[in-house]
């Protein structure tokens, strides 16, 4: 049973600092760079867009708060269930899916709300690898065993994933990579489960392309040979222009050309209106965050919370590192937002959650809690 206690911040203060004055930071930067497409939009309010971040960031320290206080045992025990629910939803999406900029990653729900659902598979895709290679650490499963679940689990993900979001499953498989590799699972292993998974993208890739599947390999090709695009130009421009102290709040030009300023690359309108300097500082924030993630994970002693931290900080770095690598013209164009800065409750409020249950461990880890071996349950 849960004991939900008196309103209290708890776990890792430097988190907690991390995530708030991001998001805080989001409010200025999501209203001046969405203005101009909420004019268009909502049909002459500017405002539009920032009382939808400001919501999605009530409704985000609501989700940060309920996870924190949540033992991560809990996750243990139903992440089977997470992930099951989670490769439903996406054969769902890639059926039924609503269509965005060329991409079906949406799935919407009764016509109340639109989910994606690529960002709950991430999530739930770590959780239940995480309990697989907890299990085989503590010997309650043989090791054949557990690399099939790993493998049938990560491949369903990646493949239907893919279709619509190669980045989302490139930065998913890297993570169950490196979970693998923490798990201390032989080279030959990985190296096949990755060989594996590869292989079986590639031949979905090939038959999709062969009789008109959902697919968007030839996207993400040209946008790996193209380095001139017209949005690549547009945050380069912005980059250059903002310069190291920038153009001012409110001054940025970049989202009178590009209606994605506030979300794929709000990263690039940062620097044109706030500058290097500052822009430096988020870039800090992440290389902090990815830190104490670490840390969190090194001094808990379950191996759960160790796997279940170390994915779920991957999840929010990689993502942040890729945005930010988009923006600066280091990787291709991939439709990554920035964690708790872009303007996507979806991702906002997955991310918000990812973070909570790495604030529980962090509280449970500093309070020195005894708790039962729920690993060997």
């Amino acid at each position: 049973m849960l004991h939900f206690e008196k309103i209290e911040l708890k776990g890792d203060k430097t988190l907690w600092s991390i995530v708030l004055l991001l998001m805080l930071f989001s409010i200025p930067v999501v209203y001046s760079a969405s203005g101009y497409e909420a004019y268009r939009f909502f049909e002459g309010d500017t405002s539009g867009f920032l009382w939808k971040q400001v919501l999605g960031l009530i409704g985000s320290m609501v989700i940060i708060y309920i996870a924190h206080i949540i033992p991560f045992k809990f996750y243990f025990k139903f992440s089977k269930h997470f992930a099951s629910i989670a490769i439903f939803l996406l054969v769902l999406t890639l059926i039924w899916g609503t269509e965005h900029n060329g991409a079906k990653r949406w799935l919407n729900i009764f016509g109340l709300i639109e989910i994606q659902t690529s960002d709950l598979a991430r999530v739930a895709l770590i959780m239940f690898v995480a309990r697989i290679l907890t299990l085989l650490y503590l010997n309650r499963i043989d090791f054949k065993k557990a690399m099939i679940k790993i493998s049938v689990a990560t491949v369903l993900s990646v493949i239907l994933i893919f279709p619509a979001d190669i980045s989302t499953a490139a930065i998913l498989l890297a993570i169950i990579i490196l979970l693998l590799f923490i798990g201390k699972i032989a080279v030959k292993y990985l190296m096949s489960f990755i060989l594996l998974v590869v292989g079986l993208v590639a031949i979905y890739s090939f038959v999709a392309y062969a009789f008109d599947f959902p697919n968007r390999l030839l996207t993400g090709l040209s946008r790996l040979m193209d380095t001139s695009g017209i949005q690549v130009s547009i945050a380069k421009a912005a980059i250059v222009k903002g310069g190291f102290w920038g153009e001012g709040p409110g001054n940025g030009v970049m989202k009178y050309v590009f209606s994605q300023s506030h979300n794929d690359f709000v990263f690039a309108y940062t620097v044109e209106e706030y500058g290097l300097w500052l822009s430096s500082i988020i870039l800090l924030f992440f290389v902090i965050f990815f830190h104490r993630g670490l840390a969190i994970a090194s001094q808990s002693k379950k191996p759960y919370a160790i796997f279940l931290t170390i994915g779920l900080t991957l999840s929010i770095v990689f993502q942040s590192f890729v945005h930010m690598g988009v923006a600066v013209n280091l990787l291709p164009v991939t439709g990554q937002t920035l964690p708790f800065v872009s303007s996507g409750l979806t991702s906002l409020f997955i991310n918000s959650f990812a973070v909570g249950i790495i604030l529980n461990v962090s509280r449970i880890t500093s309070l020195n809690v005894i708790e039962e071996d729920f690993e060997k349950q």
